[in-house]
């Protein structure tokens, strides 16, 4: 008798798996047939590389046309690195730079024809995947490659329809120029070409549902917990590693850990707190989160946010997403997740 209750609840969760699994495929599928515009990318670095003292005048108009307004932006806010100069001087001086020009042929190398190619069609899906769960918010229009300095990755200028993806900061992990800069290790690893589709939903996302004003642990990291959980919607495809930003070492931390993880945050209070001290403790970036141990991965309370999202979806699907980043009450998805590790 033990056995054939055993078995039904086995056969059970057989028929659940598959028709979460079919219910997956028939909303991808659904995805794959949304209607958006064709992506293109455009290198607004070969462009800006081509200025000269001799043809300034007459590029600095086309350009101000033709890239309007995120020339400007690019001036004011990445060549204007803090420097009071004209806009001549300051663009002459960056494009003539050994250095700068070095990494700007260095993404020329990395960056070809083919690899925007997939970025393009990477793009493409990302926007059907955004209209399909916020059909009412606008996509960005226009995609261009530039040189930041190493000061960017992304931008998303304000009341604007183009997004900027710095090729300097996506070099690969091993590329000379970080060593040569004497960056940690941990940020070195997320400077790939593998991190840029995830990096521009994220871009996105924090410009429509922009970071608040928080009163504790809880409420901080459940708003990157939700980020989490709609970049693993929009890029279905994207390894768990990419999108948290961890090795395999460490989401098998995490993954061994959680219910250890839970009872830690539970202890003390300590998602009310609401010290500076104690919610960087959790939430910043670095080689580990210290406050644990040195095994710990980084960030450690988003990921625990995120699976607290996570249940909170699985056991309330009447909440749609976009009404899920609109839920500013962290109290209340943590208690109507039913999160228990």
């Amino acid at each position: 008798m033990k056995y054939l209750v055993n078995s039904k609840i086995f056969i059970l969760l057989i028929v659940t798996f598959v028709f979460f699994v079919f219910s997956c495929q028939n909303k991808e599928s659904e995805i794959a047939g949304i209607s958006v515009e064709k992506i293109h990318i455009e290198n607004f670095s070969d462009d800006i590389f081509s200025i000269t003292k001799n043809n300034f005048h007459q590029k600095d108009s086309l350009f101000a046309k033709k890239y309007f307004p995120f020339y400007q932006y690019f001036i004011s806010n990445i060549v204007n690195i803090g420097l009071m100069d004209s806009s001549k001087n300051l663009l002459l001086s960056f494009v003539t730079d050994k250095d700068i020009r070095f990494v700007y042929n260095e993404s020329k190398k990395i960056f070809t024809e083919n690899e925007i190619k997939k970025l393009e069609n990477n793009i493409y899906e990302l926007h059907q995947h955004l209209k399909f769960y916020f059909f009412n918010k606008a996509l960005p229009k226009r995609y261009l490659l530039f040189i930041s300095g190493f000061n960017y990755q992304i931008v998303y200028p304000d009341n604007s329809d183009i997004i900027g993806i710095s090729t300097d900061m996506y070099l690969g992990s091993n590329h000379k120029v970080y060593e040569w800069l004497q960056w940690p290790r941990y940020r070195v690893k997320q400077l790939q070409k593998e991190y840029m589709i995830v990096d521009i939903a994220k871009a996105w996302l924090f410009t429509h549902y922009p970071y608040g004003k928080y009163n504790n642990l809880l409420e901080n990291m459940m708003y990157y917990g939700k980020i989490i959980y709609v970049l693993k919607q929009v890029l279905p495809n994207a390894p768990d590693t990419i999108i948290f930003s961890y090795s395999k070492k460490q989401m098998d931390y995490c993954k061994k850990y959680e219910k250890n993880l839970w009872s830690y945050f539970t202890e003390d209070n300590r998602l009310y707190d609401n010290s500076p001290k104690t919610i960087s403790a959790y939430l910043n970036d670095g080689p580990f989160t210290a406050a644990i141990s040195k095994e710990c991965p980084p960030r450690i309370a988003m990921y625990i946010a995120y699976k607290i999202v996570d249940s909170y979806m699985k056991n309330n699907d009447n909440v749609s997403i976009q009404q899920l980043m609109e839920e500013s009450n962290a109290q209340k998805i943590l208690q109507l997740s039913k999160y228990k590790p």
